[in-house]
């Protein structure tokens, strides 16, 4: 999950390409929410639980009717409503945290 811009993108067929993945990505309607409450929303600290309530049925409908096993919450901001408690049986990737520990393990090289 990521906004317009990123899933659409080159992005997504790198990633494919360099890792061998297949990467599912929310359909139209779905993508339209999450870029609204991502900048309308999100970005201004805006937490609503409504939208939390969108983003879980959105990865609930990617797992079930798509096969996701597994979710990257590729904008820093989803992590403000999405937790691994929400979903005990996929893994989420939060970008942010990764990001964190990937600069991390750089500085203590």
């Amino acid at each position: 999950m990521t906004a317009r811009h990123e899933v659409k993108g080159y992005l997504k067929e790198y990633y494919e390409r360099r890792f061998s993945l297949e990467i599912i990505v929310p359909n139209s309607e779905e993508q339209r929410d999450i870029d609204t409450i991502i900048f309308d929303e999100l970005v201004k600290f805006d937490i609503r639980n409504q939208s939390r309530k969108r983003y879980v049925e959105i990865v609930e409908r990617l797992v079930l009717d798509e096969g996701a096993e597994a979710v990257i919450l590729g904008c820093t901001e989803i992590s403000l409503l999405l937790r691994q408690t929400d979903f005990p049986n996929i893994p989420l990737f939060d970008s942010a945290q990764l990001h964190c520990r990937a600069a991390v393990d750089f500085a203590l090289q």
